[in-house]
C-alpha cells in the first residue's frame, strides 16, 4: 500500500474518525484505524462496537491496500505536520513522511478489524435532521439504570419523522416532514444520545435499519446499534393546556439564569424557581435561604392567576431550545406540566410541587 493525501485532509479525517475508536478496550484492534487504499480515494473506519463511521478523502493512490494503525499516534502525528503525506506499507509497519518529518506505525492485520455494516439500500434525505436532534437531545436521561431513556426515539412512517427524548421529567419532541415516507407503515427504533455528539457536517441522509441505524453525510457513513426495548408512549400523555402565556425569550432566559443563582435544594431535594402569574406579567423569584433571594418582573400576555414551580435548569434547557423571539408557554395548574410550543418542536417541563 501506498498513497499521498493532503495533510489538512488526514487531519480532518483522523480527528474526526477518532471519535468513534474505543479508548479503553481489552480488545486491540478497536483502538486502530481500518486503512483502505483503493480508486483515488484513502478510507478510514474506526468502532467501538456500538457505533462507528466509515470515511474518505482524496488520495493519489501508487499502490492498494489496507491496513490497520493505532488511533492516537495517526491522528496526533497527521494534526501536527502542514505537508502532503506519504503513507507507505512497508512489512509489518507503516511509514509516513511529510516534508522532512518521518514516522514508522506498527500495524495489525486489516481482517482483524471487525466489519462495519454496509450501506442501506433505502435512506431519506431529511434536511434539517441533526438541528432537530440537537433541539431535543437536553430532555436524555443520565440514569443509566434505565437505557432506552439515555437514548433518542426516532419514528418513521406516513409522511413523517417524529423525535422524543424523555428523562421522565421533561420531554423534547420535534417533527418533520418526510414526502418520500407517505405511504410507509410506521417504524421506530431507539438510537444512543452520545452517538449524534459525535457526527459532524450537515448528514440529513439516514436510514432505519434492523439493527444499526444509519447517517450518511458527504463522503462519510455513520452508524450506530439500536437500543432494544419499546419506548414509553409519552406523545400520547401531553397535557392539554387551559391557556396559554406569551414572553419575551431572551428577557425569560436571563431572568432565569439570574435567579437559578439562588436557588437551593429544599427539605424534599427539590430546587424550583417559583413563577407567579398574572394576567400580564411573571414574577421569577428565588430563594437561597438565610444566603439571599432574587425577584424579577416580567410583562408577558395571556396570563392568568396562578403560582407554578419549576426546575430552573429544566426551564433553561427548553428555553434555549427555542427558535422564535416569544416562548409560548401552556399551563393549567400548579401540579401539571407546563408545554412549550416552537412551530414543529415541543417542550415539557414537569412542575416542582411544594407540600
Amino acid at each position: 500500500m501506498k498513497l499521498t493525501v493532503q495533510a489538512s485532509d488526514l487531519k480532518y479525517l483522523t480527528g474526526l474518525a477518532a471519535r468513534f475508536a474505543a479508548s479503553r478496550n481489552l480488545v486491540p484492534v478497536l483502538a486502530t484505524f481500518l486503512l483502505t487504499a483503493k480508486q483515488g480515494r484513502l478510507t478510514i473506519a474506526a468502532t467501538d462496537l456500538e457505533a462507528g463511521i466509515r470515511a474518505s478523502i482524496p488520495a493519489v493512490v501508487e499502490e492498494p491496500g489496507s491496513v490497520c494503525v493505532d488511533t492516537k499516534t495517526l491522528a496526533g502525528w497527521a494534526g501536527k505536520v502542514t505537508d502532503e503525506i506519504t503513507l507507505e506499507l512497508r512489512g509489518d509497519n507503516l511509514h509516513l513522511r511529510a516534508g522532512r518529518a518521518r514516522a514508522t506505525l506498527a500495524t495489525m492485520p486489516a481482517d482483524q478489524f471487525p466489519a462495519l455494516p454496509p450501506e442501506p439500500g433505502e435512506t431519506y434525505n431529511i434536511p434539517g435532521f441533526l438541528d432537530a436532534v440537537a433541539s431535543v437531545a437536553y430532555a436524555v436521561s443520565r440514569n443509566e439504570a434505565r437505557p432506552l431513556l439515555r437514548g433518542i426515539n426516532i419514528a418513521l412512517g406516513d409522511g413523517k419523522l417524529l423525535l422524543t427524548a424523555t428523562d421522565g421529567l421533561r420531554v423534547g419532541m420535534a417533527d418533520l416532514s418526510v414526502p418520500e415516507a407517505q405511504d410507509k407503515p410506521w417504524r421506530a427504533v431507539t438510537v444512543p444520545a452520545p452517538f449524534f455528539a459525535k457526527v459532524r457536517g450537515d448528514a440529513a441522509t439516514l436510514a432505519l435499519g434492523e439493527d444499526h441505524f444509519h447517517l450518511l453525510a458527504d463522503d462519510a457513513h455513520y452508524v450506530s446499534r439500536l437500543i432494544d426495548g419499546q419506548y414509553p408512549p409519552v406523545r400520547s400523555l401531553l397535557p392539554q393546556p387551559e391557556f396559554a402565556i406569551a414572553v419575551d425569550r431572551d428577557e425569560l432566559r436571563r431572568a432565569v439564569e439570574r435567579g437559578s443563582l439562588f436557588v437551593r435544594e429544599d427539605a424534599d431535594g427539590n430546587s424550583a424557581a417559583i413563577l407567579r402569574l398574572s394576567e400580564s406579567e411573571m414574577v421569577i423569584s428565588a430563594s437561597a435561604g438565610g444566603a439571599g433571594s432574587a425577584e424579577e418582573v416580567l410583562s408577558i400576555e395571556g396570563g392568568r392567576d396562578l403560582e407554578i414551580g419549576f426546575n430552573p435548569e429544566f426551564l433553561l434547557d427548553a428555553i434555549r431550545a427555542v427558535r422564535t423571539e416569544k416562548v409560548e408557554i401552556g399551563l393549567a395548574d400548579r401540579r401539571r406540566p407546563a408545554v412549550i410550543r416552537d412551530g414543529d418542536r415541543t417542550h415539557v417541563i414537569l412542575p416542582i410541587v411544594s407540600t
